[in-house]
């Protein structure tokens, strides 16, 4: 079973668990100073992890996930070429998502969301290639809309 695994491994990606990444001018190296390809992974003393995440020739691209001590999500962000992109997720320590926002090419691109502890949305917003866009909404803690802006 252990040699499947390593063979998975070894076929679909290096996993680099707690290794040191060197960044330099926004590019991750290997101690052996070459670009970095492979999921990185880091973890708390306690044992649990800490951050995932993906880095092709020494670029953040893909999904890279950070926890709390617990274990649970805080954040999940997404990179294209280092660059924000996608959709970025954040949570609070229960697991109660608090925050949505989305990126494209490293510009504020599309809707975003803000939610209170208790998971009602309190603000929507909105951006295009950066800007701010369309109508910005704010509810109160019971769900009433108390404003709004157009931009």
């Amino acid at each position: 079973m252990k040699n499947v695994v390593l063979v998975i491994l070894m076929v679909v990606g290096v996993v680099n668990i707690n290794a040191q990444l060197i960044e330099k001018e926004g590019k991750f190296y290997d101690q052996n100073n070459e670009l970095y390809s492979g999921i990185h992974v880091e973890y708390f003393e306690s044992g649990s992890k800490k951050v995932e995440m993906t880095v092709v020739d020494g670029l953040k691209h893909g999904p890279t996930t950070l926890y709390f001590k617990n274990g649970n999500i805080e954040e999940v962000r997404s990179f294209y070429q280092n660059k924000m992109d996608g959709t970025w997720l954040t949570f609070d320590e229960n697991g109660i998502k608090t925050g949505e926002a989305n990126y494209k090419a490293g510009k504020k691109h599309g809707k975003w969301f803000i939610w209170d502890e208790k998971g009602t949305k309190r603000y929507e917003m909105s951006y295009n290639d950066g800007a701010k866009d369309s109508t910005w909404t704010i509810w109160d803690e019971t769900g009433s809309v108390v404003g709004k802006k157009q931009y």
